[in-house]
């Protein structure tokens, strides 16, 4: 078996069923298994999956896992060589998952390799980090991300000689990961729910002198933020996770001068946001610096 994809599904039938039928459409030259788990969902999920695509093995869980415990409860079932992890609300555009296969093929060094993510218009979305969450990542967002384009422009040239660059992380919405490694240093954290768990993963991968790579010729439409419907159980679940990865990874006060540079950069966004008459985004950010309050 070359590859197990690997596709969590909590209440988003209908994008899980999308994103399976562009598997079938668009993936060709492979020999691979496609693996649903379904997060205790409450909607007619499971029937739909199992009734439209019977070939696919589907993993029911008794219980809402979050994203990275399901995904370590489908490895378990997995037979490939890869692991291709891929959200629910994701379309392939090419034969991605085929490039992403050939290219750790052919690229032994490279641990983990991640696609170009689009929108629905086939612009590129965030698919990478050029930084782990450090104090120069959040140096970073107070400068409105200067740092990471800057980075990401000298990053983006190397294209000009090679297919890809190395990144500190790819997105969890699409990530081939080899089998071989996955067996000695473990795949997802089963600390967080959601959010930073890929990250916490490529730290650890890290560690031991593993590359992680962005390869923009696979292609893939994310529909992001389709799978949670309330804003503010996002923030909290963005915000709990990422307490969490900068005690397990950094010093109590490491943290602590992480969360002050944050508060900043929430105090900037508030203050710009009503010199520019914008009160929706000024509301918005006086919500999110709130939320942010309460999970550290």
């Amino acid at each position: 078996m070359d590859v197990s994809i690997i596709i969590v599904n909590y209440n988003t039938a209908q994008l899980t069923l999308q994103c399976i039928e562009s598997i079938y459409s668009k993936t060709s030259k492979l020999v691979y298994e496609i693996i649903v788990v379904d997060n205790a969902s409450t909607d007619n999920s499971v029937e739909l999956i199992r009734d439209k695509f019977p070939n696919v093995l589907l993993v029911q869980s008794d219980v809402n896992l979050g994203f990275g415990r399901a995904n370590n409860l489908a490895y378990q079932s997995a037979l490939g060589n890869y692991i291709f992890l891929l959200n629910s609300d994701t379309i392939l555009v090419n034969n991605a998952i085929y490039k992403l296969f050939c290219f750790l093929e052919a690229n032994l060094q490279i641990t983990i390799v991640g696609g170009q993510l689009l929108n629905k218009q086939l612009f590129p979305v965030h698919s990478y980090s050029v930084f782990f969450p450090s104090i120069s990542w959040e140096v970073n967002n107070l400068l409105c991300g200067l740092l990471s384009k800057v980075k990401k422009l000298c990053k983006k040239r190397q294209l000009k000689y090679n297919n890809y660059f190395l990144v500190s992380y790819i997105t969890g919405a699409d990530m081939m990961i080899r089998r071989s490694v996955i067996d000695k240093l473990g795949l997802f954290d089963p600390d967080f729910f959601m959010y930073f768990e890929e990250t916490e993963m490529s730290h650890r991968y890290s560690q031991f002198n593993h590359s992680i790579a962005f390869f923009p010729q696979a292609k893939i439409i994310h529909l992001e933020g389709k799978s949670i419907s309330f804003i503010e159980k996002k923030e909290r679940l963005f915000f709990t996770s990422r307490a969490k990865y900068y005690r397990k990874v950094h010093s109590i006060l490491y943290f602590k001068l992480a969360n002050l540079l944050y508060l900043m950069t929430c105090f900037t966004k508030i203050l710009y946001s009503i010199l520019s008459l914008n009160f929706k985004m000024s509301v918005f950010w006086i919500m999110r610096m709130k939320v942010f309050y309460s999970c550290i």
